[in-house]
Order: C-alpha cells, then sequence, then structure tokens
C-alpha cells in the first residue's frame, strides 16, 4: 500500500466523523493505548474515548470497511 492511498483511506475515515478522527488521533499520539508489547489495549482505548468496547469495535469495523475498498 503506498502512502497516497493510506492517506486517502484516512482522509475517508476522518470524513466520517468526529469520533473517527478522534480515534486516529488517540491510536497515533497516545502510547497510552499500547501496551509493553506494543498490542492495542481496548481498556485503556475504551476509557480515552470514553466508549462501550462495543462501540469501539463498532468503529474498528468501519475502518476495516475503507481499507477492503
Amino acid at each position: 500500500m503506498s502512502q497516497i492511498e493510506l492517506d486517502e483511506i484516512l482522509i475517508n475515515i476522518r470524513n466520517k466523523g468526529e469520533v473517527h478522527t478522534k480515534l486516529i488521533k488517540i491510536l497515533i499520539e497516545e502510547e497510552g493505548v499500547y501496551t509493553n508489547k506494543g498490542r492495542l489495549n481496548r481498556s485503556a482505548l475504551s476509557r480515552m474515548m470514553k466508549m462501550k468496547p462495543k462501540e469501539i469495535d463498532d468503529l474498528f469495523y468501519d475502518f476495516q470497511k475503507e481499507f477492503v475498498r
């Protein structure tokens, strides 16, 4: 995947709404949502987003749909 394709996907995701933009920002900028081994800590992410884990899963599903296009 080229950088141009990735930028296009991120723009499409950001256009979906403010919550999607906030999630991208947290995933890129916050180290506290990752474990020492670099895995995503969904509990920490849920607390930072102030959302339930199921709602976070729905956001990730939206992301996944954009990457499949």
